[in-house]
């Protein structure tokens, strides 16, 4: 009596398999061992394609679907902060493989872009970080015309600490071997306002409206010191920001000035972190993430991260690491 019953379940398999994959979309497949259930984040760290989506593992399994015009580097982000990054093409099938507690072993596959990003992942992966980072150069030169190189340019150049003359080179190769890539352009760009936002620049004049509505201006600081701090909900480490801020205020009074701008797609998720962490005002969400004009204005790099201004609107640091804030503030104080 069963018979029946399998030969609709291998039918209507067979006509789900016979539908394919629309040709505007991308489908990823996958498979982790030694978990049950979990989410983790999928998104274009670029802001570009405004992709930010939540995927659910239930029973170790996970799939998802979405339509996307062209194709794109996209990040998974793990519960434990992992991030690994693939390549998202239209009417492509990704697919992953791995074990929950060697995440950065994960197999991504399905196109040759994906197995050439995986390949170098597991040869180098163990490699100590100077020789990453020679590999990761190599890797780009050879791949410029791929959105491969891309990837990996995000993993190991796009959030250093000091944008280099292998840096630009390197950017530069793939710009010309990729002249419609939007993406390098805009991180050529965002050098460019990097490098002017250095240690010793002017605090630009910019105009912002808070999750208040209160219109926020650079011409409302330069009484005091200043601390811009670049955040999101998303980000583990910026709760280690937050503490220190709070340090810094608690120790310092007023004597300074704080904003703050939340890189997160909803407003009620950094309102709801903002209140939890207690951040100050005021907090500018635009809802556009990476794609906020103010953070190019600023020349945000990474998440999280900050300005030192002083009370001549003087960039004095910029992206200490958080147990630094405190001294360096002081110091700033102290003149």
């Amino acid at each position: 009596m069963k018979t029946p019953n399998l030969l609709i379940a291998l039918l209507a398999a067979m006509l789900m398999a016979s539908c394919g994959l629309p040709e505007d979309h991308v489908r990823i497949t996958g498979e982790y061992t030694n978990i049950s259930d979990a989410e983790f984040y999928i998104y274009d760290e670029t802001g570009e394609t405004g992709i930010f989506d939540t995927l659910q593992i239930r029973d170790g399994r996970f799939t998802y679907e979405r339509p996307i015009e062209s194709p794109c580097v996209l990040t998974l982000l793990f519960p434990n902060f992992t991030e690994l990054r693939l390549v998202a093409e239209p009417g492509k099938e990704i697919t992953v493989k791995g074990e929950a507690s060697q995440l950065m072993k994960t197999d991504i596959g399905g196109t040759e872009t994906n197995e050439a990003l995986t390949r170098f992942r597991l040869e180098n992966g163990s490699h100590p970080a100077s020789d990453q980072l020679l590999a990761a150069a190599e890797f780009i030169r050879s791949h410029a015309s791929s959105l491969a190189a891309q990837a990996i340019f995000m993993q190991y150049f796009a959030k250093a600490e000091q944008f280099d003359a292998r840096t630009l080179e390197l950017i530069k190769a793939m710009r010309r071997a990729q002249p419609a890539n939007s993406v390098l352009t805009a991180y050529e760009r965002r050098m460019s306002h990097v490098a002017a936002m250095s240690p010793g620049a002017t605090l630009p004049p910019f105009t912002a409206v808070d999750i208040d509505g209160d219109t926020v201006r650079s011409s409302d600081y330069g009484r005091r010191p200043l601390i811009v701090l670049f955040w999101a909900s998303w980000s583990s480490d910026s709760r280690g920001y937050a503490a220190a801020l709070r340090r810094c205020r608690r120790a310092y009074g007023k004597n300074f000035d704080a904003m703050t701008i939340s890189f997160d797609y909803s407003v009620p998720a950094a309102r709801r972190r903002a209140e939890s962490d207690s951040i100050p005002k005021p907090i500018v969400c635009d809802g556009e993430a990476f794609g906020s004009p103010l953070a190019r204005t600023l020349g945000m790099r990474y998440v999280p991260g900050l300005l030192l201004v002083d009370k001549n609107r003087k960039i004095v640091a910029r992206d200490l690491p958080s147990e630094e804030l405190y001294n360096a503030l002081g110091d700033l104080l102290a003149r």
